[in-house]
């Protein structure tokens, strides 16, 4: 598994620079709308052709400017800049390029873009198509090119991904450059390839000088090759950074075929950069085998090959040229290991010279690491200075009390079988501080680069301790559903039209309120107080009132005094919805309270059965708090190391359990213990239904003619 993803990865690296204009990329929005594609201005028909070919109005030097420039004009094409924009629907906001392109050739309507580069380097380049309704734009697709029919016209946007290379600032675009390809249409691969195409958003960028970024392991007049730093990642391993500068006039590629990493041989790797004329690239080698499990290495060499082009399309019948081995070597990668009342932390070596770790005695908050830049906590020897985070944890009854108050600064973020939680403590302010100016802006970006780290180290740590992910919202709605739920001290009453206002007094919501906090989360809404009918809790003592709306998802209305703010409900899981879980609450309380009588229509699906004929296949009912739904979970054994299981949430409907949003999981055990998922599906449906004694197990996707049955 690990072969295959890191494989799909680095090709992903190489061919995106460099990709036809057929082989498009999706970047699908959740939310998009079903509308027709639109651009600021209506596509409309083009004039008429001249009989003979408009000559290129381009400038010699092939750089444009972003607003009103010819910039390609063969085959049919013309195309010619419109200015500058933002991207509506990336929460980044790159800026992109309009183009106004018209088609008249009888043989093309596909316009592609290839080989990239953003500000000199390689990188990918695309065209985007945005969607609207009511005002507001949509992303929908991110192309490598676009279908413009003959004797039509259209404005398109050029766009770019983002890039993040180390020593490098790429935030701002100063310079796009791309190559133009033709198509008969998107499922024919090009069979046009343009001149190198470059749009100026102020002065030309130069090659920049890569040499400073690293070890520079080979420079002659066609390339230069730099080691950066050593890095460390969870899932591939150690990792190396490298650039390459191709100074030649042609494209070219330059593979990492083989490689020795301290004392171990490596002939798979993952290594590789297709390069455009005068272009610079930025790419990591991994490595797979021995070398993939180690914490680090001090040399390593390399076996590279080059291979020149005059064209993309030319480039599998290019010959391979062996280039002769490069080494290099890297400081010792001395990792930082930490463990304090059994939680293991380790720091990679990247960071750990860089940031100081005290190890506390446990307190109140269960604190058990505060990590800190040392630079800033050694610049001015004030209190917390340098801060970056802390790592606590605490048992349940101590979490419970404090989500009845304010959290800012902590995050809830894993739980142990012990039912120990684990936060993570940030601080609210900035911590970076340095003893002068010049310190201060010199600082900033590795104060930016520990603050990308802090943001991972939760995942490592629930990965190194085997713990369970988890979190909380700690919006008004959840601390006044806490203290209903864990604070001995708070009084409130449930209120609804079936039986009016119901005593809490010995009521337990713990069950409710902890089914809410784990499956969902609320967010502020900008809209119309719902007018629905609705269940209100309130507090009497702190003149406060929640109102839950019979709304899709759920919608709650927070009211203290005459302050209202309205918040909706996020839900993990389709099948659920805030107001069934108020309303079991209500019921629940009612039937406490004597007013209503227990439901117990689900009595006889619950509990643990097992397939009738060999008894092999496991399958779990347990009731939720939530009338009439259930969570069911399936354990099927395919052999000694694959599982095949399935999970899902059911409805009682007809007297039968009705599931739509079934998910499947093959999980496979490979020959190093490790368990990984081999095959997956999801929106699966099916029934469940009872047969005098036995149960039976009707799955829609299913090949089986017979349902499976099963019994206690």
């Amino acid at each position: 598994m690990k072969k295959t993803i890191a494989l799909i990865l680095s090709l992903l690296i190489v061919m995106s620079a460099l990709a036809g204009c057929t082989a498009a990329t999706e970047k699908q929005a959740e939310n998009t709308p079903p509308t027709e594609a639109i651009t600021p201005e209506e596509v409309k028909p083009a004039a008429e052709a001249p009989a003979e070919e408009t000559p290129s109005e381009e400038p010699t030097d092939g750089v444009f400017s972003p607003d009103g420039d010819v910039i390609f004009n063969e085959n049919g094409f013309k195309v010619t800049t419109a200015g500058t924009d933002i991207d509506p629907t990336d929460s980044d906001e790159p800026t992109i390029i309009w183009l106004d392109v018209e088609n008249t050739s009888d043989k093309y309507e596909y316009l592609g873009v290839a080989a990239g580069m953003i500000n000199g380097y390689m990188g990918t380049v695309v065209i985007p198509e945005f969607y609207e309704e009511d005002g507001e734009y949509y992303g929908a697709s991110y192309n490598f090119g676009t279908t413009i029919p003959s004797g039509t016209s259209k404005r398109i946007a050029l766009g770019y991904y983002s890039m993040d290379i180390p020593g490098v600032d790429c935030d701002t675009l100063k310079e796009l450059t791309f190559s133009f390809t033709c198509a008969e249409d998107e499922d024919t691969w090009y069979d046009y390839f343009s001149e190198p195409v470059t749009i100026s958003l102020g002065e030309k960028v130069e090659n920049p000088d890569i040499k400073t970024l690293g070890d520079a392991v080979l420079d002659n007049d066609e390339l230069t090759i730099v080691i950066g730093e050593q890095d460390y990642d969870d899932y591939f391993g150690p990792v190396v950074s490298y650039y390459v500068e191709n100074k030649t006039d042609s494209y070219c590629a330059v593979y990492a075929e083989s490689a020795k990493v301290d004392d171990i041989d490596c002939d798979y790797l993952y290594a590789g950069v297709q390069l455009a004329p005068k272009a610079c690239s930025y790419s990591t080698i991994s490595f797979d085998g021995e070398a993939h499990d180690l914490p680090g290495f001090e040399n390593l060499t390399l076996n590279f090959s080059f291979v020149k082009f005059e064209n993309p399309q030319e480039m599998s019948e290019a010959d391979n040229e062996m280039l002769d081995p490069v080494t290099t070597t890297f400081a010792p990668q001395v990792w930082g290991n930490y463990e304090v009342d059994g939680v293991k932390f380790d720091i990679k070596p990247k960071v750990n010279s860089l940031v100081t770790v005290e190890l506390a005695e446990e307190n109140e908050n269960g604190l058990l690491f505060t990590v800190y830049e040392t630079a800033s906590k050694e610049a001015t020897g004030l209190a917390g200075a340098g801060e970056l985070f802390g790592i606590g944890k605490v048992p349940e009854d101590r979490l419970h009390a404090m989500l009845c108050g304010d959290m800012s600064g902590a995050d809830v973020f894993a739980k142990d079988e012990e039912d120990n939680y684990y936060i993570f403590y940030h601080p609210t302010d900035v911590r970076f501080d340095r003893a002068n100016d010049s310190e201060w802006e010199a600082g900033w970006a590795q104060w930016t680069m520990l603050q990308e780290w802090a943001g991972t180290v939760t995942d490592s740590i629930e990965s190194k301790n085997s713990l369970e992910h988890i979190s909380f919202s700690n919006t008004p709605v959840d601390i006044l559903l806490s203290r209903a739920a864990w604070d001995g001290e708070t009084s409130y009453t449930i209120t609804g039209s079936e039986y009016g206002t119901v005593d809490t007094k010995d009521f337990d919501a713990a069950p409710y309120v902890d089914f809410l906090l784990r499956h969902m989360f609320y967010l502020t809404e900008d809209e119309e107080m719902p007018d629905t009918d609705y269940i209100s809790i309130s507090f009497p003592d702190d003149n406060t009132r929640l109102d839950f709306f019979e709304y899709p998802g759920g919608y709650v209305r927070y009211v203290s005094g005459d302050y209202e703010e309205l918040y909706g409900a996020a839900w993990e899981d389709e099948e659920l919805n805030t107001i069934s879980v108020i309303e079991a609450m209500y019921h629940a309380a009612c039937e406490k309270a004597g007013l209503k009588a227990a439901d117990h229509s689900l009595d006889a699906f619950e509990g643990v059965w097992y397939e009738q004929i060999a008894g092999r296949c496991e399958l779990v009912i347990e009731k939720t708090v939530v009338p009439g739904k259930v969570y069911v979970t399936v354990r099927w054994p395919e052999s000694y190391n694959i599982m095949n299981t399935w999970n899902m949430t059911a409805t009682l409907l007809d007297g039968q359990l009705s599931y739509h949003n079934a998910e499947y999981d093959q999980i496979t055990i490979d020959e190093d213990g490790e368990e990984y998922v081999s095959d997956s599906d999801w929106g699966l449906s099916g029934t469940i239904s009872l047969d005098g004694n036995e149960l039976v197990w009707h799955d829609d996707s299913s090949s089986d003619t017979d349902d499976t049955r099963f019994i206690h």
